[in-house]
């Protein structure tokens, strides 16, 4: 069983992904001397996952919010499966956008 203490060891004590805050800036995947064409390309972009606990609400409600909201990327398509995933990633600017506007009604 020493592989599966390792792999607590990586993973945590509950063996599950570790989540991290908000504030968290991970290392761009992108080189910083290549040139963007739009500004939220370099930003930071937060899963659904992540705005749903930091907002409190269930994943379904946070996707509801960002599924038509310009500047979200939405990764996936076409699928041979019965049912098509996709994968939305929220720029930083657009999650405080649609913050703003929330808190504004």
């Amino acid at each position: 069983m020493r592989g599966s203490n390792e792999a607590m060891e990586r993973n945590g004590a509950g063996g599950g992904r570790a989540r991290l805050p908000l504030n968290h800036r991970r290392p761009s995947a992108i080189a910083p001397d290549l040139p963007c064409s739009q500004p939220a390309c370099s930003e930071r972009h937060y899963s659904i996952a992540e705005i749903a606990d930091a907002w409190h609400v269930s994943p379904d409600a946070v996707r509801k919010v960002f599924r038509e909201e310009p500047g979200v990327l939405v990764l996936g398509g076409q699928s041979h499966h019965k049912r098509r995933y996709t994968t939305l990633r929220v720029p930083e600017s657009v999650l405080q956008r649609v913050h703003r506007r929330m808190t504004n009604i």
